[in-house]
């Protein structure tokens, strides 16, 4: 879907929900780990209920990561080849539901949300856990981003299990700006809280910092007890005017899915600086009062009015913006007891108009409320169009877990499927070029897709059946082997990319039915010979299971790797190679294997 690029948040509020079509209003990226905490607050969760989610993850760029591990309570999947899962019938609570997003590479993602009827949508980006720079234990040193973000360190480290660290330590920084409208898919949670007196809160961010600290053999470490480290974030000049001189800080609890009050920073010029003693994603928060707010837009027809933005400002700390759901529902945490305003936008499908800024509020409790009659601020260029219809698969049985695509305009809409059928509104322009859509099916248990088809819209309701999702994964275009002590593992693969780099290749492959299989491989040169794992240049990482898994930035290896093909387009490049790595446990484990990929570029 189209972003509006101009609703830039002057302050980002906690209006989160579960809605990308159905996610911004709802509103373990820690790193190392995060400190007990008794969640007192969860007693205002709510009863247990049921619902379903359909999501997406995807990297700082845009696009989709594929294998990327998704909890919600004991629920867990994988990301398809679209970035796309489904988790139907979730347990979550009536008002917060936690996602958790985990990928090699990755700093651990989330996304929590107040769970809405219907499908909740909610997208991800997580953020690569690339090392900014390395120091040693013993040794104290500030590492800093080029924007001013930075961490001062003393130099003392644990791991995991508390014992001292001696050695390398890699370090990852990336800096969240309060006022960029990215941030709220690459923050962790939303911004919900547990104050120092158990009491929930609100916040208004003024900018995050994720910090992780790596060992030279992949270990998670932290700071050793009894010391502690500065940290510094510059503040949006759109947000210094409403500063204050000094403000909380709270650090996200991965294990529950909210921040925590711990300490607090001061105004240092144009950047917050503050001191903590353990790492994790920590938050510059103004704390508020909040109620619920349930908003359901209808159109003039009475209908759920879904897929349209919904900006909601509040009277001192600036405005956040949701999509409705396919319910043309929003529900969110917003200020208590503050004057209110909400304005309608349309998406930026043909053109950039809203309807006029409207007052509510100010609600002292949680509240529900009904828009109503809402028009198109112009209907001779812009339609509302509900789409509706069956999925079923190869034997004519319904599809129970996949979803629809459906493309206008250059904008795509998921529709979730239950039972077979599926349901979803869109806003299109009255224009030539428009009159049509193409739409597909995916089957997310099997991975078979259907063909693309094209459809008109008609009025009042455009009916389409998929039929016959059929469509196998392309044939095996190539083939990895490794071999363990404990474990041999091969397989034929058709999800294989080849890409270039300034001076030779990168090489990936997963297994497409168990995709927890699956290798990655960089090599500095296309010349054939001999690379070392320890060249620059080389990257080498594999996946076969929880305590089957290797990354050359985190643990110790000595790995060759033989070039012996490098074909022409459309022919294979052959990779073997041996050597041994320590593992998690400290133990060193040799490994060999093959890898095998059409060339593609």
């Amino acid at each position: 879907m189209k972003l509006l690029k101009y609703l830039v948040p002057v302050l980002s509020l906690l209006l989160v929900t579960s809605c990308f079509n159905d996610d911004e209003f709802n509103a373990d990226t820690s790193t190392n780990n995060s400190q007990k905490v008794d969640p007192v607050i969860a007693q205002n969760f709510g009863a247990t209920i049921q619902r379903n989610f359909l999501g997406t993850v995807a990297d700082i760029n845009g696009s989709p990561l594929v294998n990327v591990k998704i909890t919600i309570g004991n629920d867990e999947v994988r990301t398809d080849d679209n970035g796309v899962f489904i988790i139907n019938n979730a347990q979550v609570f009536e008002r917060f539901g936690y996602i958790k997003a985990q990928k090699i590479g990755f700093i651990d993602a989330s996304r929590s949300v107040v769970p809405t009827d219907g499908t909740n949508q909610v997208k991800i980006t997580m953020l690569p856990k690339n090392t900014t720079a390395t120091t040693q234990s013993g040794t104290v040193e500030t590492i800093s981003l080029s924007n001013g973000a930075a961490v001062a360190l003393q130099g003392a480290y644990v791991k995991e299990n508390g014992e001292a660290y001696n050695g390398t330590v890699k370090v990852t920084l990336h800096h969240l700006d309060a006022a960029a409208p990215e941030t709220q898919d690459q923050m962790p949670g939303m911004l919900y809280a547990q104050d120092a007196q158990g009491q929930e809160r609100g916040l208004v961010t003024m900018g995050m910092l994720a910090v992780e600290l790596t060992g030279s053999n992949g270990e998670d470490l932290n700071l050793a007890a009894g010391t502690t480290a500065e940290i510094t974030v510059p503040v949006s000049q759109s947000l210094l005017v409403n500063a204050p001189q000094t403000i909380p800080l709270w650090y996200f609890n991965e294990e529950h899915g909210f921040w925590v009050e711990d300490g607090e920073a001061t105004l240092q010029g144009d950047r917050y600086v503050g001191t903590v003693s353990h790492f994790s994603f920590w938050n510059f928060d103004i704390p508020v009062e909040k109620i619920l707010l349930t908003v359901n837009v209808f159109d003039v027809l009475n209908q759920p009015f879904a897929d349209i933005f919904v900006m909601i400002g509040s009277e001192f700390h600036g405005f956040r913006y949701a999509t409705t759901n396919s319910l043309g529902q929003i529900r969110g945490f917003v200020p208590a007891n503050q004057n209110l305003t909400y304005q309608i936008f349309f998406n930026g499908y043909c053109i950039n108009e809203s309807l006029p800024i409207q007052s509510i509020g100010p609600y002292t409790s949680d509240t529900e409320i009904n828009l109503t009659g809402i028009e198109l601020p112009d209907d001779t260029i812009l339609s509302i169009e509900t789409i509706e219809g069956q999925f079923t698969g190869c034997e004519n049985i319904p599809i129970v877990n996949g979803y629809v695509r459906i493309y206008n305009n250059g904008v795509f809409t998921s529709a979730n499927v239950v039972d077979g059928n599926f349901n979803t509104t869109i806003i299109r322009c009255l224009d030539d070029v428009n009159l049509n859509f193409a739409y597909h099916g995916y089957n997310y248990d099997t991975g078979q897709t259907s063909q693309i088809y094209t459809g008109e819209f008609t009025d009042p309701v455009t009916i389409i059946e998929i039929t016959e999702a059929c469509i196998e994964p392309p044939e095996p275009t190539g083939y990895f082997s490794i071999v363990l002590e404990d474990i041999s593992q091969g397989f034929d693969s058709n999800l294989n990319y080849v890409t270039p780099n300034p001076n030779g290749f990168s090489m990936w492959t997963k297994h497409y039915i168990d995709d927890h299989l699956n290798m990655y491989l960089t090599l500095p040169s296309n010349e054939l010979g001999v690379y070392n794992s320890n060249d620059e240049g080389v990257l080498f990482e594999f996946y076969l299971d929880s305590t089957h898994f290797f990354h050359s930035d985190y643990f110790e290896h000595n790995i060759t790797f033989n070039l012996l093909e490098f074909g022409e387009i459309d022919e294979f490049i052959e990779v073997t190679y041996a050597g041994t790595y320590v593992d998690e446990f400290n133990e060193t484990q040799e490994v060999t294997g093959t890898m095998s990929i059409i060339r593609s570029f």
